[in-house]
């Protein structure tokens, strides 16, 4: 997706006062709804715990499937609001919704209490788009118009878990949490002569980081556009 919006997310995971419940809140707003919530922990003054940020199409897809044996209810993909990149699920609401609504953000109501919304940037049309080009790319023609019609919505529900095998631009890949996981970090350990389990953890790092000072190349694990090149992953 930020092929077509670049600066689209911005990464919170170290915003001072953010505590992710844990890895399936991905830490990731619009940059207006990123810069309200900072001012918002810091007017609290305590720690502010998030259950749950910014939701990519395949996981509203997951959980939208799975909302009867998961116990909650699940917006359909591409109409959920935490796939705007402003909306947070958090611990201890009423605490926090004096210092949230006075930034700009609004509680959704009782009824899903811990859900607040930060009106203005909305990228759920830009998440489809991504998608509906990516299938493009891998032999599956849609209109890429960002509305997540019937044939839309059924290659998403036939994607394999894992992905796709074409990418509109490589990742860069690193050890990041969550952890990586895909056909393109198998590749690379195939390269590195290592287990390739498809996710990039502390073995990959380390291998990585050992490939990179042997080549001349900066020793920082990160696999960008130069290392790509030089280990020959396409």
């Amino acid at each position: 997706m930020l092929d077509l919006a670049p600066g689209a997310l911005v990464n919170i995971s170290q915003m001072p006062g953010l505590i992710l419940a844990d890895a399936a809140a991905h830490p990731y707003l619009v940059p207006a709804a990123a810069k309200a919530l900072e001012k918002a922990i810091s007017s609290g003054g305590i720690n502010l715990t998030a259950n749950s940020l910014y939701r990519t199409i395949a996981q509203q897809m997951l959980l939208f499937s799975n909302q009867k044996s998961c116990g909650v209810v699940a917006a359909r993909p591409g109409a959920s609001n935490h796939q705007s990149g402003a909306s947070i699920d958090i611990e201890d609401p009423y605490w926090w919704q004096l210092f949230l609504e006075v930034q700009g953000w609004r509680k959704l109501g009782d009824w899903d209490r811990m859900h607040f919304d930060f009106p203005g940037s909305d990228i759920r049309a830009l998440s489809v788009k991504a998608f509906q080009r990516l299938c493009a790319k891998n032999g599956i023609p849609l209109n890429v118009d960002g509305d997540l019609g019937e044939r839309s919505l059924n290659a998403l529900r036939q994607t394999e878990i894992e992905g796709f095998e074409i990418a509109l631009t490589p990742r860069t890949l690193r050890l990041t949490s969550p952890l990586q996981t895909g056909n393109d970090i198998s590749s690379l350990q195939q390269k590195l002569g290592i287990k390739a389990d498809g996710t990039f953890g502390a073995v990959t790092n380390l291998a990585v980081k050992n490939w990179q000072h042997f080549q001349g190349l900066t020793a920082d694990g990160s696999i960008g556009a130069v290392s790509r090149q030089k280990i020959g992953l396409a």
